[in-house]
């Protein structure tokens, strides 16, 4: 978290507005009067530059929570999907010698057969869905996942 706060762009937008619209606040206060609607505007906006700047630490470590915790279930998915190919391609060794021995028929040997092959399917998207998280946690940490506005 302190990685991705030195480091996320976020921050430098939130503070680069910040000031912008703090000197926005002090032109128009010295052009206008203070209850023009104008002045309002100005101040409106200044309070939001404000609010972003104080709230975009604590949305970027709620950003980096989220990518670790997605990161986390990825693992967690491959792990399991690992398990199930390695079931289904002994359950498809089982139905081919339960067939050599005359006790099933080659249709339960072929849906045995698309089992396994269907888990294997699986696996390679959780693999992928896994190192698209590891992106995404690395992202999260360097140059950050939203848009800045300036």
């Amino acid at each position: 978290i302190k990685l991705a706060v030195a480091n996320r762009n976020e921050i430098a937008g939130a503070n680069f507005n910040l000031q912008y619209y703090t000197l926005n606040l002090k032109e128009v206060g010295n052009n206008v009067s203070k209850t023009s609607s104008r002045y309002y505007t100005a101040e409106a906006l200044f309070m939001n530059a404000d609010k972003a700047a104080k709230e975009a630490p604590m949305q970027i470590e709620i950003d980096v929570r989220n990518k670790y915790m997605q990161l986390q279930a990825a693992k967690a998915s491959m792990d399991l999907g690992k398990l199930n190919v390695d079931k289904a391609k002994e359950s498809y060794r089982l139905a081919n010698l339960s067939y050599n021995a005359g006790m099933v028929t080659l249709a339960d040997v072929q849906t045995a057969q698309v089992a396994a092959l269907q888990a294997e399917q699986n696996y390679s998207k959780s693999i992928l869905t896994y190192k698209l998280a590891i992106l995404d946690y690395e992202q999260s940490m360097t140059v950050g996942t939203t848009r800045v506005s300036f």
